[in-house]
């Protein structure tokens, strides 16, 4: 029954996933003024290591998109604009198949420094961009499928952050 649930909670974002272009970007002038982005993968999974999915798999898909497409990356916070890439995968194998379902979410999230009455600092995140993809297939075709479908979030991203970051 829990399988179940998660199958269709799933399926309901899958709709996110063949949204166009224009309700994938949320606020492009958010994006402006950001500096590099620091990606950080949450790798949320039952599939094993031999089915060839790893955390480091996802993450080298990541950086090899954003190199490739000219996006600057940085793993300490500088003065500049600054935001985290947040990748989240999800794989699930259906019941004793060799069935899985795997659903992935590329969001920038931006964060903001401020100040709650005395409390003293805090820190709000803000998500200003985000896409996802959801797929499923045998185990032969997983590796494949997940790589393509967070290097093709990827690519739109840097598309939406170079369009609102013109390089000079």
């Amino acid at each position: 029954m829990g399988r179940m649930i998660v199958l269709v909670a799933l399926m309901a974002l899958a709709s996110l996933a063949n949204a166009d272009e224009e309700e994938l970007v949320l606020n492009t002038e958010f994006i402006a003024g950001t500096y590099a982005v620091q990606p950080y993968v949450h790798f949320d999974s039952e599939v094993t290591e031999d089915l060839g999915i790893t955390r480091q798999t996802v993450i080298d898909a990541v950086e090899l998109g954003l190199r490739s497409n000219g996006v600057r990356m940085e793993y300490e916070e500088g003065d500049k604009g600054f935001a985290t890439l947040n990748v989240t995968l999800y794989v699930m194998r259906i019941g004793e198949t060799e069935i899985y379902i795997h659903y992935s979410d590329v969001e920038l999230e931006r964060t903001l420094m401020g100040t709650i009455f005395d409390y003293g600092p805090s820190m709000v995140f803000s998500t200003v961009w985000e896409s996802a993809h959801m797929g499923w297939g045998g185990s032969g075709r997983l590796h494949d499928d997940i790589v393509h479908g967070v290097r093709g979030m990827v690519d739109k991203f840097s598309l939406a952050f170079l369009r609102a970051n013109p390089r000079s």
